[in-house]
């Protein structure tokens, strides 16, 4: 067994309204928990695979391509690789989201 502690993970952003860390990985798949304060955002970007978002805790609108979505706690939003993609807290409480880097 193997667990991993939030303090522990590898860190992958550091800011003062966005901190993500990252878990585990494997067989090149990542598992990242990204927590965004309250009104903050996750800029749009690309990625060379897919990726799931599942929400944590919180509520916060997701973009993927040409598309907006607002989701909330319990809820998977999936983004195919190399298309844009991001979201943000529209929310004063914390928004958490595991991503799930799929190879």
């Amino acid at each position: 067994m193997q667990v991993i502690r939030w303090e522990d993970a590898q860190v992958r952003i550091d800011k003062d309204d966005i901190k993500a860390r990252k878990f585990f990985e494997y067989e090149g798949s990542e598992f990242i928990v990204i927590k965004l304060n309250g009104f903050s955002e996750l800029k749009k970007h690309k990625t060379p695979v897919d990726a799931l978002f599942f929400v944590i805790q919180g509520e916060g609108e997701f973009f993927v391509g040409g598309e907006n979505l607002t989701a909330s706690q319990g809820t998977v939003v999936y983004s195919p690789k190399n298309i844009e993609h991001g979201f943000k807290n529209i929310s004063e409480k914390e928004l958490q989201v595991l991503v799930v880097k799929l190879k």
